[in-house]
């Protein structure tokens, strides 16, 4: 069965790790005949190089770097430029190699690739490099300089970035330090002095003092596959004109080298502003999503019953629908808030509301009614006699169904274990029953009195009845207070109704507890 170019691939880059050189270049080329991709151009051309490959090697390494410009990727652009150094160190070229150890070092630091890297200073009238040892270290530190008040710059953009995401309540990382990163430069800072130290010791008009190398090499007008079969074969598949050395081409190749270098800037420019981009944009979904959630619901129980009233204007009757499940009430399309810019369009899931509820209910037994203010949702509780503490809480959009609890990590401000505890818990009814707090032979459980003492307490420390009652009526609409004012004086403060509806049809009648008789009074 043959093998796909990809397989091939990252076989033989798996090949060049384990250093495996004459097995690698073979899988290498497979997978180059179908992708350009810089990495497996510097895999192939370090296994040229440890085969003294060395013409092959540098071909490579230039494609590799070309091929890494075009994706705007700096990270092997330097990884490209410092086997480029390598490949000319080993061809005695070493003007050559330090330079583009330079290039690979600046590429590294954050310097742009179209910036000045300061190697033209180095070149004397002769043409001979005037680097030393000496001068890298001056250049070094002021690099670091440079680059020491460029982090500063980021980092200060950084700070401001999590200062907006704490006041929102965001999670955020903490950006680590890249160990690689730190190992890779202070490789790249020995081999310059390896170089060095060796271009000190040359003769002083020796072709290796000599800079023939280029930031980035001109593409060749027709690239293929160099032959892999031999070593140094004469015979190439580069074709590459006669005229190289003409003016004319010469000028060529240099306005090519200036649109690369600023491509690659614009590149890496992009790459940046998408990077400082990308903490912004949790804040500001948040942000919106909170906007969303401003609409008012009120809610009532009875013993059996559960009543949610959700205001909300200019709602498509037609359209609307309503849908039950077991902890949720999904509806939909809402009209846009007063709070979005732009309309909502219809089945979109800004235009949808999830309502989370505290505990479950019969979803078959639900039903809604649409008036021009509000919603009004009636549902069956799962559990009658049961008091619900509070209704649940929306959330904008779709929410499937069992996975309530990982809907979102805040909600209005409430952290994240509140939110799990008030929407999600099921009560006490739904908690499994423990061992007794002493032993027992009873088949029955035991009750734990001290938990129930707590309980007690707890309700206790929410206020009494009246509190209760101040918190419904301030929280209820103007109608809803103009029906619980009548149904309350009416009946003699025996029954109590936010539904104006039924309230408006007539006199509310006086409706005692059970075991009551209700009389008149006798002055």
């Amino acid at each position: 069965m043959s093998m796909s170019s990809t397989t091939a691939g990252q076989q033989g880059l798996e090949a060049v790790r384990n250093k495996k050189w004459e097995e690698a270049i073979p899988l290498l080329d497979k997978g180059l005949s179908a992708s350009n991709s810089p990495l497996w151009l510097l895999a192939r051309s370090e296994a040229h190089c440890q085969l003294k490959h060395y013409d092959q090697a540098l071909v490579d390494a230039e494609r590799a770097l070309l091929a890494a410009a075009d994706r705007g990727n700096r990270q092997l652009m330097s990884d490209a430029e410092y086997r480029r150094s390598i490949v000319y160190q080993r061809l005695g070229r070493l003007a050559d190699s330090d330079c583009c150890a330079r290039w690979s070092i600046s590429l590294m630091q954050g310097f742009k690739a179209s910036e000045d890297d300061g190697v033209t200073k180095d070149i004397d009238e002769a043409g001979n490099y005037t680097a030393t040892y000496d001068k890298m270290v001056t250049q070094i530190a002021q690099q670091k300089t440079y680059a020491g008040k460029k982090r500063e710059h980021h980092q200060a953009i950084y700070d401001n970035k999590v200062r907006a995401m704490r006041e929102q309540d965001e999670p955020f990382l903490k950006p680590k330090r890249d160990k690689a990163t730190e190992n890779g430069m202070e490789r790249r800072k020995s081999w310059r002095c390896l170089v060095l130290r060796a271009l000190e010791k040359l003769p002083e008009n020796d072709p290796g003092r000599k800079v023939t190398v280029t930031k980035f090499p001109s593409k060749p007008a027709t690239q293929t596959l160099p032959d892999t079969a031999g070593g140094d074969s004469e015979d190439s598949d580069i074709d590459v004109s006669e005229s190289k050395d003409s003016d004319e081409s010469k000028k060529e190749a240099r306005r090519k080298l200036e649109a690369l270098c600023k491509e690659a800037a614009f590149r890496e420019a992009a790459a940046e502003r998408k990077q400082e981009q990308a903490i912004e944009v949790a804040p500001q979904q948040v942000h919106s999503n909170q906007e969303l959630q401003a609409t008012r619901v009120a809610y009532y129980q009875t013993n059996d019953k559960f009543s949610i009233s959700f205001f909300c204007k200019n709602i498509d009757k037609n359209a609307f629908q309503v849908g039950f499940f077991e902890r949720q009430v999904r509806m939909g399309p809402l009209p846009p808030r007063k709070s979005v810019p732009s309309p909502l369009e219809v089945n979109t899931p800004e235009s949808v509301s999830t309502l989370l509820l505290k505990e479950k209910i019969v979803p078959s037994s639900g039903t809604f009614t649409v008036t021009p203010s509000k919603v009004e949702i009636v549902m069956q509780k799962a559990t009658p006699g049961e008091k619900w503490s509070w209704w649940g809480w929306e959330v904008i959009g779709f929410v499937e169904p069992g996975t309530e609890h990982i809907v979102c990590r805040h909600l209005n401000g409430y952290p994240q274990d509140d939110i799990i505890k008030r929407l999600l818990h099921e009560g006490s009814k739904s908690e499994p029953i423990g061992p007794p707090p002493y032993p027992t032979s009873s088949k029955r459980a035991v009750k734990d009195w001290e938990k129930i003492v707590l309980d007690e307490d707890a309700e206790a420390d929410e206020g009494d009845i009246n509190g209760f009652f101040k918190k419904l009526y301030a929280g209820a609409s103007p109608e809803q207070q103009r029906a619980m004012m009548k149904s309350f004086t009416e009946s003699n403060g025996t029954a109590l109704s936010m539904n104006w509806d039924d309230v408006q049809k007539g006199k509310v009648g006086m409706s005692p507890p059970d075991g009551v008789e209700a009389k008149k009074w006798d002055a």
